[in-house]
């Protein structure tokens, strides 16, 4: 969803970027991308040795989730994907695995076709 704002060779600019966005999209009132931001700004403070921001940002995705009933649905399924990667970042590959059984009955034949794939790619990840 906000792969133009990614620069695998300049994390730094990359993390300032999104906080940017992130600035715009609580401006602009839509919690659902602003939801979905916080999954890839996660992983790349996890990727910056930044654990504790990592988690604050998985925090308010859950935040976000909780608050705007999204439990159960598709929208939960995006931020456990999120949540598995920065824990597959953080080396806590138990916890990714977890993160990646919830996500299973979330799913079905309708979901977007990239949480599909992600999904898939993060079970051969942890299995």
């Amino acid at each position: 969803m906000f792969e133009e704002l990614w620069n695998e060779d300049d994390l730094e600019m990359t993390e300032n970027v999104m906080r940017v966005k992130i600035l715009s999209l609580k401006k602009a009132g839509d919690p659902y991308p602003l939801m979905r931001l916080y999954g890839p700004l996660a992983l790349v403070l996890a990727r910056r040795s930044k654990f504790l921001d990592a988690q604050d940002a998985l925090n308010d995705a859950e935040f976000l989730l909780v608050e705007h009933g999204w439990r159960g649905t598709e929208k939960e399924a995006w931020m456990l994907l999120d949540q598995a990667q920065v824990m597959l970042a953080f080396g806590q590959e138990g916890y990714a695995k977890r993160c990646v059984e919830q996500m299973a009955p979330l799913l079905n034949e309708n979901s977007e076709l990239e949480l599909l794939s992600e999904h898939a790619r993060l079970t051969a990840l942890v299995y």
